[in-house]
């Protein structure tokens, strides 16, 4: 997480209007916003979160923090599924604990499937 104070807005926003905000948090992930959140609960008083700027027109100078996301689609992407190879597994081992071991899989019976 980067902390910048009285920072020019141009570059954060598709129109490029020259602007300025008292101060620019950029963050990785969600829990250093969090923890910025609590340690800092004072200061905390307009607050506005900024993705790409692709759809933000600044009219003025900004008097609030602007939390501005690094979060990368491809970082959601694979956070998504390490979630549903996680939940498989562990599904698996419930369902292996209920019903008991899986049969032994044989290929010569499994390659004649229609669907293989």
């Amino acid at each position: 997480m980067t902390e910048e104070k009285n920072i020019s807005l141009e570059k954060m926003n598709s129109f490029g209007v020259i602007h300025r905000a008292k101060k620019l948090i950029s963050f990785e992930n969600k829990d250093e916003v969090i923890r910025y959140l609590k340690n800092n609960k004072s200061e905390i008083d307009d607050v506005l979160i900024l993705g790409e700027g692709s759809n933000t027109l600044f009219t003025k100078d900004y008097n609030g923090i602007i939390f501005q996301s690094n979060i990368k689609g491809i970082e959601i992407i694979k956070a998504i599924y390490k979630t549903v190879r996680d939940s498989a597994y562990s599904t698996s081992i419930q369902l292996a604990k209920e019903r008991g071991s899986f049969p032994v899989w044989d290929w010569q019976k499994e390659k004649v499937q229609k669907y293989s």
